[in-house]
């Protein structure tokens, strides 16, 4: 293809004709450019010899013209409309990601208050211990156990209760 438009006068003295469903002798071929490519061509033949005219290259040229335009134009608009279905899509996606979020920082916040909560008790019990200690460190052999024994069990809650959210947010974060 020569990006120019070609008038064949007489298809029978043209090694480069090819019949479609009959024989015809005269061909026009315009071809449709885009930024000095082609992307399609506009052909018309004729029975007779000799038929097509200057005049005819000149309508078709600008038919070409209109149509290569209206081609870009619609690739234009059907890449947009793909786009359009991707940012959707991801769009979604986000949403759906930012609902799971929600969820694990409401988590995360019930999780916090109750290791603040839960972490009082057994300091102030400490605090108590100490005090009692200080007071009467004869009390030190029986007080000791149960201490040891309150922090163990608020341990074991705590690291149960952390499991399942971090779980979780460790999922999360891995996915894309």
């Amino acid at each position: 293809v020569s990006g120019n438009p070609e008038i064949v006068p007489d298809t029978s003295k043209d090694a480069r004709y090819i019949i479609d469903d009959q024989m015809r002798l005269s061909e026009i071929a315009v071809p449709m450019m885009h930024e000095g490519r082609a992307i399609g061509v506009i052909d018309s033949e004729h029975s007779q010899a000799n038929f097509y005219t200057e005049r005819h290259v000149q309508i078709l040229s600008m038919l070409a013209s209109i149509a290569s335009n209206k081609i870009i134009q619609s690739r234009a608009f059907a890449s947009l409309d793909d786009h359009m279905k991707s940012l959707q899509l991801q769009q979604h996606e986000l949403i759906v990601k930012n609902a799971e979020l929600e969820v694990v920082n409401t988590q995360l916040d019930e999780i916090i208050y109750s290791i603040t909560h839960d972490f009082r008790s057994p300091v102030m019990a400490a605090l108590g211990f100490v005090d009692m200690l200080n007071t009467r460190p004869e009390a030190l052999n029986r007080s000791l156990p149960m201490l040891k024994l309150s922090l163990s069990k608020r341990s074991e809650e705590h690291t149960s209760e952390l499991q399942s959210p971090c779980n979780l947010v460790c999922r999360l974060l891995l996915e894309k």
